[in-house]
């Protein structure tokens, strides 16, 4: 089922979660600045629903500034300058090497964590076949071999 993007009321833009904020608030993509989005300017205008849109913190952005210090604001693929720890789109500069949602137990590893910039994660994250990877950008070598090895490493730990 595929989702449909939320949209911000204030450029029609795509709006994401500010997880910087606890109060499940969202920026605009397009300007970076707070907004409602379409659903939920809807929503205050209706019922209020007694479910939290709040999301629990997972100890994530703890990690991502560590990582943020460690690399020098740099990206660890192409060695860019990384957006500030304040901006909103600050967590979407890192990758799990190996998804959360197969791996929930890599999720705070170190290892299992890349800064880059945020094309630089889309890419990750939408090539499945990674000897395409090496061969459109030879830079990511050494993070398919890290994915091979904590592969390697989680699946003989599990049995």
């Amino acid at each position: 089922m595929k989702r449909t993007p939320t949209i911000s009321s204030c450029c029609e833009a795509k709006a994401k979660m500010d997880m910087t904020q606890d109060d499940g608030s969202y920026f605009c993509t397009k300007c970076g600045k707070g907004c409602l989005t379409k659903d939920h300017a809807k929503h205050l205008r209706t019922t209020r629903s007694t479910l939290s849109n709040v999301r629990k913190p997972t100890g994530e952005l703890v990690l991502f500034r560590e990582i943020y210090l460690e690399c020098k604001g740099r990206s660890e693929v192409s060695g860019l300058p990384l957006l500030p720890p304040s901006h909103p789109m600050f967590h979407w500069q890192f990758s799990h090497i190996l998804p959360n949602g197969h791996y929930p137990r890599l999720r705070l590893v170190r290892e299992n964590t890349v800064a880059c910039l945020i094309a630089e994660h889309e890419d990750w994250e939408r090539v499945k076949d990674r000897d395409r990877l090496l061969k459109k950008e030879g830079r990511w070598k050494p993070f398919v071999e890290r994915e091979e090895r904590a592969r390697l490493k989680y699946n003989t730990e599990a049995q």
